[in-house]
């Protein structure tokens, strides 16, 4: 059986707040559609990686050029967006963003109905690499 220290995690070059991983090897590339992939597997998975701040912007100001991103993500087999805050927080509605909670939560059910987008719920960015990280070595 293969170790998650024996895998390859590819991390887009425009990735402003890369995640460390606690195994895997990490190499850089230019990634058409996400921020992080798995070597030799590059056109089965991706995973989008959005900071609360960055998905609010995405599904409101960004929405065009986001959905055009979630359409490239249609031609993957795994496809993933790791959110780095909790529901509750986002719930709570701290942010001065135009959206309410439940236009956030109901843009995110769409793209998992019917975009076959798995959203995650991963609390901080540490838990976010260990996330990323675990679901790439399963997917393997």
């Amino acid at each position: 059986m293969i170790k998650k220290s024996e895998i390859t995690i590819i991390q887009d070059t425009r990735e402003k707040n890369p995640l460390k991983f606690k195994e895997a090897k990490i190499e850089i590339a230019t990634l058409s559609t996400g921020d992080y992939t798995l070597k030799n597997f590059e056109d089965s998975i991706c995973i989008e990686r959005k900071s609360l701040t960055d998905l609010l912007s995405s599904l409101s100001s960004g929405r065009e050029r986001f959905m055009r991103e979630v359409q490239r993500m249609k031609a993957f087999s795994y496809r993933g967006l790791a959110i780095e805050t909790t529901l509750a927080e986002l719930i709570e509605g701290n942010w001065s963003s135009g959206m309410s909670a439940n236009s956030v939560i109901g843009s995110l059910l769409s793209l998992s109905v019917a975009h076959g987008v798995h959203v995650f719920w991963t609390g901080n960015h540490q838990h976010t690499a260990d996330i990323v990280e675990g679901i790439i070595y399963h997917f393997l």
